[in-house]
């Protein structure tokens, strides 16, 4: 069923993308929006869509000047946004007066520029290698260096690889952090003169060397010094390790200091739930309401809890034997009418976060505040089976199953209160993986550069088993294959090197990376949307792009 279902909703993402270029529908905006790769993580799309809400506008419009938010994304999601507008600007210029086949053949091509070229299976092979020593701490000192506006200095030893791990720090720096960074590229050693003294270092800066550096042996630096390859052991080096391939520890440093700018905020959400007299959202009746206010790294504020007495206040037998609440609990408890005002208050129009809240607690709570209230529940909300189903696929998503995986630890489940905190944990373990996720499948622009410093240290035939570098390489064929690729003309290589570098390019373009199944699943998805477009056109039900989706939608 999970294959089905995707299969069913990228389809569903083909036309939602030209439902949005031809009307600029929000339903539409938010499938096309992270299709065919998810360009906001869940969190920080329920957050703003509150702030869309609380300032009375579309959330398209709100992410089109997505700039002027930046306090609520990061640098990491605002770009995917600038690109995400940027193609469906360039999309709709390119399809005007064009036939239906023709629009969908140009959809098509786009689409596929912004998959990303990591794969899952690959992704998990890099994480059996494990992370780099020091990273967390590497990304504590660049991220205070920066928020301190500390200069940072590069150092690179000579080496295409060196010189490449040189530029994806620097780009990243320059392109989503707006800063600067001073960098010193050595050259060669049989080019050192005696005006040439090898590394400066720089005082009141975070230095990075890359590459190794054995002169500094004996000698005091006297300044903090992040190392991407050797350098002898003194105070204040964060040692990365001494990877062969320092283009790919340089990705990965760049990946982490981006993610610690994608923090989430959890501030202000509440997670509620409900225990009712039975599973019908049409007939059940709440007997128990809990919520739990949050703050920005999701520990609680301030709580909410009440036993409710239903109409009639019977609770069947059967239903008691799953959440322990009785009659006689509810005896001489107050009925909802009482209740649900204070409960709205307790909410207000904050994010509300709950486990399957989507298709059962909100329906009755809606029902509820409109029967009693004249109110419609009208607040964003993040459903934690929901997001489990995305991102634990094929796995037990029930609360007790969550907990179990996540090793939370818990009495009684199926009361409000209880279940309310083992999902609050639950809720910040998703929050976490989503990040992960997005983090680990971070700055595809950069793979050229991690590819070529591959190449520059192993010779293609050698790269033949499984390895971390092997899965980069097969990631970074495939977005070579997709974009034209040039190393910046400002590197100094020699023209040796020059040569060698317009080798390896030519390598990743004509190398054919491994086929796995989110490949396999996209050919049948283009094919079956081709499809459609074939069918429509033997029906001559209008020419126009309104016509077709007048037809399919």
């Amino acid at each position: 069923m999970d294959i089905l279902q995707e299969l069913n909703e990228n389809l569903e993402g083909f036309l939602s993308y030209l439902c949005f270029i031809e009307w600029e529908l929000p339903q539409d905006f938010e499938i096309a929006i992270n299709f065919p790769e998810g360009r906001i993580d869940d969190l920080t799309l329920v957050r703003l869509k509150w702030l869309a809400k609380r300032k009375r506008i579309e959330l398209s419009r709100l992410l089109e000047y997505v700039e002027d938010f930046r306090e609520y994304v990061g640098p990491l999601t605002r770009k995917k946004i600038r690109l995400f507008w940027k193609q469906i600007n360039e999309l709709k210029l390119d399809i005007q007066g064009e036939t239906i086949s023709e629009i969908g053949q140009k959809l098509l091509k786009k689409l596929e520029l912004s998959r990303t070229p990591y794969r899952d299976i690959e992704l998990s092979i890099n994480e059996i290698f494990g992370e780099k020593p020091n990273l967390e701490l590497v990304q504590d000192v660049l991220y205070s260096a920066i928020n301190l506006v500390e200069p940072i200095r590069i150092v690179a030893s000579y080496g295409i690889d060196e010189y490449c791990a040189t530029e994806i720090i620097r780009q990243t720096l320059i392109d989503y952090l707006d800063q600067d960074v001073d960098i010193q590229y050595l050259p060669k050693q049989d080019t050192l003169d005696v005006s040439n003294s090898g590394p400066i270092l720089k005082e009141n800066s975070v230095n990075i060397l890359i590459g190794d550096f054995p002169e500094l042996q004996g000698r005091e630096v006297g300044t903090r010094i992040i190392s991407i390859g050797s350098v002898p052991d003194k105070n204040d080096v964060i040692h990365l390790g001494n990877a062969i391939v320092r283009s790919v520890v340089a990705l990965k440093v760049c990946q982490r200091l981006l993610s610690r700018f994608e923090t989430p905020n959890m501030s202000d959400m509440v997670m509620y739930d409900l225990e009712t007299t039975g599973t019908n959202t049409k007939r059940a009746q709440i007997v128990e309401i809990a919520a739990m206010r949050l703050n920005g790294i999701g520990d609680e504020v301030e709580c909410f809890e009440r036993l409710v007495k239903p109409p009639g206040g019977y609770i069947h037998p059967s239903v008691t034997k799953i959440h322990g609440i009785s009659m006689e609990d509810v005896e001489n408890e107050p009925s909802i009418e009482v209740i649900l005002p204070e409960f709205c208050d307790f909410i207000g129009d904050s994010i509300l976060v709950g486990h399957n809240i989507a298709q059962y607690d909100n329906l009755i709570l809606e029902r509820d505040m409109k029967d009693i209230l004249n109110q419609s529940l009208s607040n964003p909300y993040y459903d934690t089976l929901v997001i489990a189903r995305r991102l634990l696929r094929r796995q037990r998503r029930g609360i007790e199953a969550l907990a179990e995986k996540f090793g939370i630890e818990h009495s009684t489940l199926h009361r409000a209160m209880e279940d309310v905190e083992v999902n609050r944990q639950i809720f910040q373990k998703l929050v976490q993986i989503d990040l992960k996720k997005q983090e680990s499948k971070s700055l595809p622009e950069l793979l050229p550069l991690v590819g070529i410093g591959i190449l520059s240290k192993s010779e293609p035939d050698e790269l033949n088993e499984l390895s971390e570098n092997i899965t980069y390489l097969n990631t970074a064929c495939r977005y070579v294959k997709l974009h034209p690729t040039l190393l910046p003309e400002d590197i100094p290589l020699d023209l040796e090197e020059i040569v060698q570098v317009d080798e390896f390019i030519k390598h990743l373009h004509n190398k054919k990376p491994h086929i796995f199944q989110e490949d396999t699943d996209w050919l049948e998805n283009e094919e079956r949307f081709k499809n459609l477009l074939l069918k429509y056109e033997k029906v001559d039900a209008g020419d126009s792009l309104t016509d077709f989706l007048d037809y399919h939608k």
